[in-house]
């Protein structure tokens, strides 16, 4: 059928700018290995013009040490004696947000919860509402906009959670562990994401896996020494030596 031919067309140019990519690139790029597999092929990992570079992070923007919990709490109307859940991302169909609302009613049948999503999709939120209300749990589930100050928020937060069918990376993942909450993603998440405090955990097996994982909550402690990849500026030290070798731009050139 037509659509068919469509994807047969775009499958073709895409392995064609692949072939092109592998042909004329001096460095191959990508936020995770993930990332470079998906844009240049399974080959790549063994080739050694590949380099992982993730996403930079301000560091200080994710300092716990900067927010005070209990105005968070205040400002956000949470309840602290609740297992407070909190999912950061657009919402659409690849971040798989009805397992959510799936982990959350099964977190209700042992303990009082809550699921705040941050995100912004009218659409796709108004059948998380449909489902949420379907499922028996729509009041314990709050919405939230997308602009949103999510550090300020994952303060007053227990567990963030990341279930999606498919990420390039999961910035969000990195930055939930930075402000010292727990993290646990799917296993269609590249393991780059973890800084010592993720758990990956299948999509297809139900929710209550994930919600023992959630109910017993190990003791998790951020690997400080992988977690400063993420800073801006060891970012840029290698967006330099790529660039520029072993002499860095002069600023004032």
């Amino acid at each position: 059928n037509g659509n068919e031919e469509v994807s047969s067309i775009i499958r073709y140019i895409w392995n064609r700018r692949v072939k092109m990519y592998n042909r004329l690139a001096d460095c191959k790029l990508g936020d995770s290995q993930k990332a470079c597999v998906a844009k240049f092929g399974q080959q790549v990992l063994q080739d050694p013009k590949m380099q992982v570079i993730h996403p930079a992070i301000n560091m200080e923007k994710f300092d716990p040490a900067a927010y005070d919990r209990q105005e968070a709490i205040s400002h956000f109307q949470v309840d602290p004696e609740k297992c407070n859940l909190v999912h950061v991302g657009r919402l659409c169909a690849v971040k798989n947000q009805p397992f959510l609302i799936d982990v959350l009613a099964a977190v209700l049948q042992a303990k009082a919860a809550c699921l705040y999503i941050v995100g912004n999709g009218e659409d796709h939120k108004q059948k998380l509402i449909a489902y949420a209300e379907e499922k028996g749990v729509l009041e314990h589930v709050r919405f939230l906009p997308g602009d949103t100050n999510v550090p300020f928020l994952l303060t007053a937060m227990d567990v963030s959670l990341l279930p999606s069918f498919s990420e390039a990376f999961g910035m969000v993942a990195v930055e939930s562990q930075l402000m010292g909450v727990p993290c646990i993603a799917s296993t269609h998440v590249p393991r780059d994401v973890d800084v010592g405090m993720c758990r990956f955990l299948p999509i297809d097996q139900g929710a209550d896996i994930w919600k023992t994982e959630i109910l017993l909550r190990p003791q998790q402690v951020l690997d400080k020494k992988k977690a400063e990849t993420f800073h801006i500026r060891c970012i840029i030290k290698k967006l330099e030596c790529l660039f520029y070798g072993d002499h860095p731009k002069n600023s004032s050139s």
